[in-house]
């Protein structure tokens, strides 16, 4: 028998932009021919004519279910984006604002920053550069999250963070709710002391990069504001645990 988390998977990305309901409905007549007497498939049978409605029982059922297999769902879903994605008719742009409406779309149950599922996100970010060639790694390495055949770059975080960063200085220093970010107060693009880094605010888009052993991470900055916006605090907090986990500090960044 089909997992609900797998028919689930089917259910958010018929609802997020892909044409998958029918594929959904093919799945469901065929568990519930096998499984009539069950009561949650006769009930989803019932709202199989809905989508959106079928996408909201499945949210209400795990509410009420709370032992969501992730794993499930998650190999369930990007399997199916990979078919989308490599099919010859696929538009990009198209496929990347889907993703994001599937991320938008997703159980509490998944933390915003969960692997692979931030990639559903963060791809968009890089497609508002005119970057595509990041945008593909981040979908492609989402893909072989499942399978274990992670690229090197797979550890790369691209965070949308703050605007107007050519117009700071260095040694400038930016606040948010107690924290502390700063710049480097150093000459050049290396970071010196303990800062271990690089940054080129000169870039399109500026960035400015942590090395933590083999492990780094690429902060990107865009234009959407300054911490305003509730992804744009949640990223901060990104940044700064992956900071406090390199054993540094946000202080350190001065």
């Amino acid at each position: 028998m089909k997992r609900f988390e797998e028919l689930y998977a089917l259910s958010v990305l018929s609802v997020s932009g892909f044409d998958l309901f029918g594929e959904y409905n093919a799945w469901l007549d065929e568990e519930f021919l096998k499984n009539g007497d069950d009561f949650a498939l006769l009930e989803m049978e019932e709202l199989s004519s809905d989508k959106y409605k079928t996408h909201s029982f499945f949210r209400q059922y795990f509410y009420d279910n709370p032992d969501f297999d992730k794993n499930i769902f998650g190999k369930a879903l990007f399997g199916e984006l990979e078919r989308a994605y490599h099919d010859k008719n696929c538009d990009f742009d198209s496929f990347v604002n889907n993703c994001y409406a599937v991320y938008q779309n997703l159980l509490k149950q998944i933390e915003w920053d969960e692997e692979p599922f931030f990639a559903l996100d963060y791809a968009g970010d890089s497609i508002e550069w005119g970057d595509y060639k990041s945008a593909h790694e981040i979908i492609e390495n989402a893909f072989r999250f499942y399978s274990g055949e992670l690229s090197a770059s797979s550890n790369e975080v691209k965070i949308r963070a703050f605007s107007e960063i050519a117009a700071l200085k260095d040694g400038e220093i930016t606040f948010f709710d107690g924290e502390k970010v700063a710049l480097s107060s150093c000459a050049g693009k290396k970071w010196s002391g303990r800062c271990v880094g690089e940054r080129d605010f000169g870039a399109n888009p500026p960035y400015f990069v942590f090395f933590s052993g083999e492990k780094w991470t690429k902060i990107i900055f865009c234009k959407k504001g300054l911490f305003k916006k509730r992804k744009n605090q949640r990223d901060f907090a990104l940044i700064h645990n992956f900071v406090q986990s390199s054993c540094f500090t946000t202080m350190d960044l001065q």
